[in-house]
């Protein structure tokens, strides 16, 4: 009922509430929780400090602790949205804190019949809608699903937005987050990454999508410093062809004892270098494009998936 929501909520903090030396990382969403009411501002607070704390998931999740406050401020957030009388919301929010729970007992009877009573509901209602999955295909990788390790790639999940995690044991590569959302029921959304060489020149550069280069980037720089040399090689002969190789007297090209002949060298080289630098950047720019976009930004990689 939701004139009872200030009480469930006090209640919560005598009986659920984390205890006071929670890590800096969920401190803000402890507090959000704390300080939660029934209010739109509360809501769009509470929303926020979630967010932010579920960014922090390579942190919080060997965190029991922190998962179980992770659950408690999803709840509130529902509980909020009952007692504002918006349904939508609140059955989202709902749907929010089961995909979530990967299975743990989130406790929802805590928080009142109502709030229990719209966990079972919700609950219920994505049982019927079905289940789906999400392989991810890696070597030398652990995968965490909404803040949970995941061993078996055949778990069923609701269907519905989640953050995936893929942390890779080799130091070379930096965690990457996806956000993948399951909207047919039956269907397997697989993510792969390609292995990497073990040898440091030999081995492909990757970006932390998996994605190789089409060649090493020393290949693609001598290709192009090769090129610049044959070309400027050519223009060079080029200017000298027809010109006397020694001194000719009164400058008449007729009385030179020889004449520089660099027709057609001038010409192959200056084709074959112009080609090679043109090819050397257009690979070069296509690996940068795919692999070197993340560098100077973030150290993680994220992007959103649908299936």
């Amino acid at each position: 009922m939701p004139t009872m929501m200030p009480l469930n909520l006090a209640l919560l903090l005598v009986l659920g509430s984390p205890p006071h030396d929670e890590e800096p990382g969920t401190a803000p969403l402890e507090q959000a929780v704390i300080s939660a009411s029934p209010t739109a501002e509360s809501a769009h607070q509470l929303a926020e400090a979630l967010t932010a704390a579920e960014a922090e998931a390579l942190e919080l999740v060997q965190d029991a602790d922190a998962l179980a406050l992770l659950d408690r401020a999803r709840l509130a957030l529902a509980s909020i949205y009952l007692a504002l009388g918006d349904s939508t919301k609140a059955a989202a929010a709902m749907d929010e804190v089961i995909r979530s729970a990967m299975g743990r007992d989130v406790g929802a009877g805590s928080f009142g019949p109502t709030v229990l009573e719209l966990y079972e509901r919700r609950l219920q209602a994505l049982q019927d809608t079905g289940t789906s999955t999400i392989a991810i295909v890696c070597h030398g990788c652990e995968v965490i699903i909404n803040e949970a390790h995941v061993t078996d790639p055949a778990t069923p999940l609701y269907l519905g937005s989640y953050r995936v995690w893929v942390v890779f044991t080799d130091p070379r590569r930096a965690p990457t987050h996806l956000e993948i959302e399951l909207s047919e029921p039956g269907i397997v959304a697989r993510r792969s990454f390609l292995a990497v060489s073990q040898s440091p020149r030999d081995a492909p550069e990757v970006n932390s999508e998996g994605t190789a280069r089409l060649l090493p980037r020393w290949a693609e720089l001598t290709m192009a410093s090769a090129g610049a040399v044959a070309m400027i090689s050519g223009v060079v002969l080029a200017s000298l062809n027809g010109k006397c190789r020694g001194d000719a007297r009164g400058g008449d090209s007729e009385t030179c004892p020889q004449l520089y002949h660099n027709r057609p060298q001038d010409i192959v080289l200056i084709g074959l270098g112009t080609t090679a630098v043109v090819a050397a950047g257009v690979v070069l720019t296509i690996d940068e494009v795919r692999v070197g976009r993340a560098r100077g930004h973030q150290a993680m990689l994220t992007w959103t998936t649908r299936f």
